[in-house]
């Protein structure tokens, strides 16, 4: 199994409770398009007052496990991608500053 974790920065102008809300309620049922994708995780960060963890600027970050690399790599021309999940990224992430990590345990 290939996880590709998308690490997520917020788009400016959006308060956190509009990120959290539209990335979980709007931007998550987009995902289940996705016919590959085996499972989707989201991670929200939480405000916590810990030495060191107050600097990080990502939002959180997603899970999306894939049965292999070439699933994962079709997405980028998948439709089910395109048109729903990327169609709706511009709306709460900012993308300039989206990237992936692929890992596998």
């Amino acid at each position: 199994m290939l996880k590709a974790i998308a690490l997520v920065m917020k788009k400016s102008g959006l308060s956190d409770a509009q990120f959290y809300q539209h990335w979980r309620e709007v931007h998550a049922p987009l995902v289940k398009h996705i016919k590959d994708a085996r499972r989707y995780v989201q991670c929200q960060r939480k405000p916590l007052a810990l030495p060191g963890f107050d600097h990080c600027p990502y939002a959180g970050v997603a899970e999306i496990w894939f049965d292999d690399a070439a699933a994962f790599a079709a997405m980028a021309h998948n439709p089910d991608y395109i048109n729903y999940a990327h169609a709706d990224e511009p709306n709460f992430v900012d993308g300039a500053s989206l990237d992936f990590l692929t890992t596998q345990e």
